[in-house]
């Protein structure tokens, strides 16, 4: 799916992502680890289309992305159909009056009959057991219930991949325990789940993978959980990040 080929983001003095070689295939449950600033984020924004590399090559399903990849309107369509991105600042991702409005915005955007996006928002309302917030305002709602909802802005679309920016910051250990078994039975129906965390004890017996960001903005571990927990000074030092 995802290939990243000597990736560098930022200038010369000033790096954001340094020389990242990095590959993820189709129904990996990856996690990104490392301190504030350390790359995690500008990646997710790289993976999305947000940002471009500055030197190196990014390519989806064998396909360079790129800004002329984007030009084309039927590229940036399909692509945002099957990637999915979840902002670590869910206020930045809602904007509509209400929460249907919300989640049936995307399928609107991608000129979906009315029938058809009626069906996705009340699909994504009950997969995610928030019926009740059909009609509130997102702006209202409690920290947990925005990153609910903004989750199901983007299932709405059905993506292959669903790529999610520190889900679990900011809320109440009974809403990342919710988040986090949403996430694995999204995992287990067959998506591919790309997210970022600094609790790696509360994660590692969900995902398949962890790779490791360091200050200096390169990747310093890359490997499957299976390894990473067979080694117990290598779980002392992800648990203390």
């Amino acid at each position: 799916m995802f290939s990243f080929s000597n990736i560098r983001y930022g200038y010369t003095d000033k790096l954001s992502l340094n020389n990242i070689n990095l590959s993820i295939k189709k129904n990996e449950f990856v996690c990104l680890l490392g301190p504030n600033g350390s790359g995690k984020s500008t990646l997710f924004k790289l993976l999305n289309g947000l940002i471009y590399p500055s030197d190196g090559q990014y390519t989806f399903n064998d396909q360079q992305i790129n800004a002329h990849f984007f030009k084309n309107s039927v590229n940036a369509k399909k692509f945002h159909q099957q990637v999915g991105f979840v902002f670590q600042n869910s206020d930045v991702q809602l904007f509509n009056t209400t929460v249907y409005d919300e989640i049936a915005f995307g399928p609107r955007q991608m000129g979906f009959p009315e029938p058809e996006v009626n069906k996705r928002v009340i699909d994504c309302l009950t997969l995610l057991n928030i019926n009740k917030l059909e009609n509130r305002v997102p702006y209202h709602l409690s920290g947990g219930e925005k990153k609910l909802v903004a989750i199901a802005s983007v299932l709405s679309l059905n993506p292959d991949v669903l790529v999610l920016d520190e889900p679990l910051t900011g809320l109440t250990a009974q809403a990342q325990e919710n988040i986090i078994s949403i996430m694995q039975g999204l995992h287990n129906a067959g998506k591919t789940i790309i997210m970022s965390t600094h609790n790696f004890t509360q994660i590692k017996d969900y995902v398949t993978r962890f790779i490791e960001f360091s200050e200096n903005h390169t990747i310093v571990l890359d490997a499957p959980t299976k390894l990473v927990l067979t080694n117990s000074d290598l779980m002392v030092h992800l648990a203390s990040m």
